[in-house]
């Protein structure tokens, strides 16, 4: 099942990171009961790339990337540490992608 997105950029982000949240939330809710689930955000300060952030349980304590999006084609690239993507190639795009649990196995 492919979700058709918003052609314009910061809508279809806003919608790829909803989609992450609600994955999220479901697979901890099944697998984690007890735990709160990461909640991912935008990091809109870079130039040619967005930076997706991870957070552990919500908190502000434990940060990682998960993805950077790339602004110029919403192409979901890999993260290569903090700063920069891995461009080997690139995980999809964030104006269409597959089912909700399959976004989160972008950034793995």
């Amino acid at each position: 099942m492919t979700n058709t997105i918003s052609t314009d950029f910061a809508t279809a982000l806003d919608q790829y990171v909803a989609a992450l949240n609600a994955a999220q939330a479901a697979r901890y809710a099944v697998q984690f009961p007890s735990l709160k689930p990461d909640v991912y955000s935008i990091d809109p300060n870079g130039r040619k790339y967005v930076r997706i952030v991870s957070t552990v349980g919500g908190t502000t304590d434990q940060r990682s990337v998960h993805v950077f999006v790339e602004r110029a084609t919403g192409l979901i690239w890999k993260a290569d540490g903090w700063k920069k993507p891995a461009l080997n190639f690139s995980r999809g795009s964030i104006y269409s992608f597959t089912s909700e649990p399959d976004v989160l196995r972008i950034g793995r």
